[in-house]
């Protein structure tokens, strides 16, 4: 079930008129930007949600501080989320429930404003009927990635480093192609362990051995698309738009509704290379810290760089 926004007239907000199609009724602060990226959306949040230093969940606030370290799906989730509402996630990742009583601990007060979101998540609603049936077949099945999706990705990055290793002993275009291949499979398949507890989702690092941020993507893909999927804050189909791409159901003019799919398939390509260069800026100018697993993909080049130069004296 969802709800209208029951608050009054809001900056932040970009009012329907009720003949176009509804990507969700609430517009977000900073949207839009071609610096757009995972931390800039949780600040936009930030001011947006209005919990000032604290979690809300549903309409109660919580501090959870010092639950950073005890919180069993990692320091992450708790640290990046500080200052927002994160009923969507709350409800989302925890399948089996949370005890009230743990809640209770960290209880501040209730929120004086309304939630942003439409989402209710009521008891007897869709959303929490199927949560209910699926928890039923998850504690029989067991949750998280197979034996074999976890081997597979394994195989991937493992074969990745050795077509890298080829590559730099033996340079030629077939072999940078069949690099590339295994490199892009390996990227895609890492994403799924975004959504996973940190101690469990060590190989969403494979990521990083692209062009793009496990961190930065973590956010914007299990925070942002996964939890708010094709509405306004929707970061991943949103990060398009200022190159004149736009994946919302809005009405879009003939020549885009004729080049849309072609164009998309361009920009799939060249995000890699902008998030990269994207993400220098961030660290250099402005306040993102440079990770460890950000030097991965760096590394690959300064050793092709240095395996086909001729370093004799």
């Amino acid at each position: 079930r969802t709800k209208m926004s029951a608050h009054g007239p809001d900056p932040g907000e970009k009012k329907m008129t009720g003949d176009e199609p509804d990507p969700g009724d609430f517009y977000p602060t900073g949207r839009l930007g071609f610096n757009a990226n995972g931390l800039a959306w949780l600040k936009s949040k930030v001011i947006d949600d209005d919990c000032g230093e604290l979690w809300r969940i549903h309409e109660d606030l919580y501090d959870l501080s010092g639950f950073v370290n005890s919180h069993p799906g990692g320091k992450d989730w708790i640290i990046l989320t500080k200052g927002t509402d994160i009923t969507e996630a709350f409800e989302t990742h925890h399948v089996f429930g949370v005890p009230q009583k743990l809640l209770d601990k960290f209880w501040v007060k209730k929120a004086t404003n309304p939630r942003k979101a439409r989402f209710t998540f009521e008891e007897d609603g869709f959303f929490k009927t199927i949560q209910r049936r699926g928890a039923v077949i998850l504690r029989k099945v067991g949750t998280g990635p197979t034996l074999l999706s976890t081997l597979t990705v394994d195989f991937l990055v493992v074969s990745f480093l050795l077509m890298l290793c080829l590559l730099g002993v033996y340079p030629s275009m077939p072999l940078a192609l069949v690099t590339a291949i295994f490199l892009g499979l390996s990227n895609i398949s890492a994403h799924n362990w975004f959504h996973q507890a940190d101690k469990k989702a060590w190989r969403r690092f494979y990521f990083d051995l692209s062009l793009t941020s496990s961190r930065d993507w973590r956010v914007s893909h299990a925070l942002s698309h996964h939890l708010h999927t094709n509405t306004y804050q929707d970061m991943e189909v949103s990060a398009f738009e200022p190159y004149g791409l736009s994946f919302l159901p809005v009405e879009k003019n003939s020549f885009m509704k004729v080049i849309q799919h072609g164009y998309a398939h361009l920009a799939c390509i060249l995000i890699y290379p902008i998030e990269f260069v994207k993400r220098v800026y961030l660290i250099l100018f402005e306040d993102h810290k440079l990770l460890p697993e950000n030097l991965l993909a760096p590394l690959q080049l300064v050793f092709l760089f240095l395996m086909t130069q001729d370093l004799a004296l």
